[in-house]
């Protein structure tokens, strides 16, 4: 979420200045403070990073079944 944050002034502004502070802030309050000032942008983003993470989880841990095309169509 730093990361996202790093090139916006604004929510740069709004966090400590020292790394070492800002790294022990709690996520809730990081995300919190994004959302604030940022919107659906950082909405948007946390959810494409859910849903890479759970398409390399389900990958790796060979959890996908196949799926007929027409029953995926149904769910579209």
């Amino acid at each position: 979420m730093l990361e996202f944050a790093a090139g916006i002034d604004v929510v740069m502004k709004a966090l400590p200045d020292l790394e070492r502070e800002r790294l022990r802030l709690p996520r809730e309050y990081i995300a919190n403070v994004i959302y604030t000032l940022v919107g659906d942008k950082f909405k948007e983003w946390v959810a494409s990073r859910i849903e890479a993470r759970n398409s390399y989880l389900a990958e790796k841990n060979a959890q996908l079944i196949p799926l007929d095309p027409e029953i995926g169509a149904i769910f579209r």
